[in-house]
């Protein structure tokens, strides 16, 4: 079972190549990611 304390996500830049979305393509656009779970709904400290 999954759950908000049990899901981590990171990148590998060196390696993902054409794999890696065009919108992550970057580190800097990671925070794209936090911004879009606050939206539907986690908080902030649950984004942490």
């Amino acid at each position: 079972k999954f759950g908000v304390n049990n899901i981590g996500f990171g990148s590998d830049f060196g390696g993902s190549g054409e794999n890696a979305p065009k919108e992550l393509s970057t580190i800097d656009s990671f925070m794209l990611i936090a911004q879009r779970l606050e939206e539907i709904g986690y908080s902030k400290e649950t984004i942490k």
